[in-house]
């Protein structure tokens, strides 16, 4: 058959047992060494007895997101790379006891098959003899807090070495859709689950997250999950600062953490506050001179009017039995002029040429002959000013759903696998711990461009490579076509980290 090119010819290769395209992995096992990772596992998922353990079938997971896999069935893939095998095989015999398999019978396989991985997530569905848990789901069983225990690791390692004492905490609930038979219709009417997650936003990693079928309420159990994320801070952070949207405009939410939580006497927090028809009458009343046109500055130091202005409402929220320490809020309104014709209807009402979903999603408010767009920020801080509360609260809505997005697209956090919650909560785990060892890796062992971009470019750059891996006495040696300068920096740096798990 001709084509393009007649004279291209195809022909097998017959040697491969040298020859891997994932070359990036061995700079990343030895990451995972340095940080003591392994140790990590091992201490949470012991050996047992006959079988792939549990750890080697964990790492294994996390190795099939890392390098770009959507489902369980892509384990296949890495198993057909003889060159990441004998990567896996080596590392088995440098100290890393928990990939060992015992098994009854010879096999050439030296990752875990589909069947197995998805046993592995069926062990964390709950039994009729466990006793359900107040801190997760009462389908999880104990098994699950090990998942959790890792990524708290991972977390603690990040905050001790930072010399902050401040930690700034977005919690954001999001729906995921699936047509998995026990997912739930959320109120977007399409079946879905809802993790909640909390995201630290100075060390960039997933602190906590909560796995919700899709017909919850939003905002639902915040407190209760806000408590959790706490308590994995370390006692180096002494002061907690919350962002969130208006699924937190809860009135026990609030005053809990204005009141204080865990080991924290107070806790500072900036909330969307829903702008119910008391708040707009309050921002209705406002005068002309009481709202500030809202500033930005960038990293050079110059500074820009924005279109959006900033006001303090005296307003009073319609919660029942008020509190003494409701008066330490401040509701903050926002209001950005649009270009939105207007008309008087019969009974002299001002109506708004567009969708009544518009109306009601924007808050469009007719204020000295202008029509505004309305939103409100509710918090307890007093030292900060308007606008910087404000700006503050908005870098919410940047980073979060960045990293959110990212669990979903870069990982396979959003392709659940199973038809059980609690083997897809799993999953979902498995990718958060996944996202964090990647964005640690970046941030200690890359350089430029690499050390913040999206997995899509870094598996094109460092992770998908091809090299030959050659035997020689006990070493292994690498052998690279392409970016090996890169490879020696990066090993380079990887050897000069002084911090671990332990």
């Amino acid at each position: 058959m001709e084509g393009v090119f007649n004279f291209l010819k195809l022909v097998e290769e017959k040697k491969q047992d040298s020859l891997t395209r994932f070359a990036g992995t061995a700079l990343f096992f030895e990451f995972l060494e340095k940080i003591k990772f392994p140790q990590n596992i091992a201490k949470h998922f012991p050996t047992c007895k006959q079988g792939y353990p549990f750890g080697n079938i964990l790492l294994s997971l996390i190795l099939v997101q890392l390098l770009g896999g959507e489902s369980i069935s892509d384990i296949q893939i890495l198993e057909t790379d003889s060159g990441l095998k004998r990567l896996w095989r080596k590392l088995q015999k440098k100290g890393w006891s928990f990939l060992e398999a015992k098994l009854r019978r010879e096999t050439n396989r030296t990752f875990p098959s589909p069947t197995t991985l998805f046993d592995f997530l069926k062990r964390f569905r709950a039994s009729k003899t466990d006793t359900p848990s107040k801190i997760w789901d009462a389908r999880l069983s104990p098994f699950f807090s090990s998942l959790e225990e890792i990524n708290e690791g991972l977390c603690r390692m990040e905050l001790n070495d930072s010399a902050q004492g401040l930690a700034t905490l977005d919690m954001d609930n999001n729906i995921i859709s699936s047509d998995k038979l026990c997912a739930q219709y959320s109120y977007k009417k399409e079946k879905s689950f809802a993790p909640f997650n909390v995201y630290h936003k100075e060390s960039d990693l997933m602190l906590h997250s909560s796995f919700l079928d899709g017909n919850v309420k939003p905002g639902f159990g915040q407190k209760e999950l806000l408590a959790q994320a706490l308590k994995k801070l370390p006692l180096k952070i002494q002061e907690v600062f919350v962002r969130s949207d208006s699924a937190g405009y809860q009135t026990d939410f609030l005053r809990a953490m204005d009141q204080g939580m865990g080991r924290f006497h107070r806790i500072n927090f900036s909330v969307s506050c829903k702008v119910f028809p008391a708040f707009r009458k309050a921002v209705r009343e406002l005068k002309e001179e009481d709202w500030l046109t809202l500033k930005k500055r960038d990293e050079k130091g110059d500074e820009w009017e924005t279109r959006h202005q900033v006001a303090l409402v005296d307003y009073t929220p319609e919660w029942n039995n008020p509190h003494k320490g409701d008066s330490n809020f401040r509701y903050i309104a926002i209001r950005e002029a649009i270009n939105i014709q207007t008309r008087y209807s019969e009974k002299g009402e001002i109506q708004y040429d567009c969708s009544e979903d518009t109306e009601k999603k924007l808050h469009l408010e007719s204020i000295g002959g202008k029509v505004y767009k309305v939103f409100g920020v509710v918090t307890n801080e007093q030292v900060l000013s308007l606008e910087e509360v404000v700006l503050h609260h908005w870098g919410r809505s940047g980073d979060s759903e960045k990293v959110h997005a990212r669990l979903c697209s870069d990982f396979a956090g959003g392709r659940f696998p199973c038809d059980s919650f609690a083997s897809n909560a799993a999953w979902w785990h498995i990718s958060i711990i996944a996202l964090n060892l990647t964005t640690l890796f970046q941030r200690f062992a890359l350089q430029g461009k690499l050390r913040k971009c999206r997995m899509k470019l870094l598996r094109f750059k460092f992770f998908h490579l091809p090299a030959r891996l050659i035997q020689r006495s006990t070493n292994l040696i690498l052998k690279l076509k392409h970016n090996f300068s890169c490879f020696e920096e990066v090993r380079s740096r990887i050897h000069h980290l002084d911090f671990c798990l332990c």
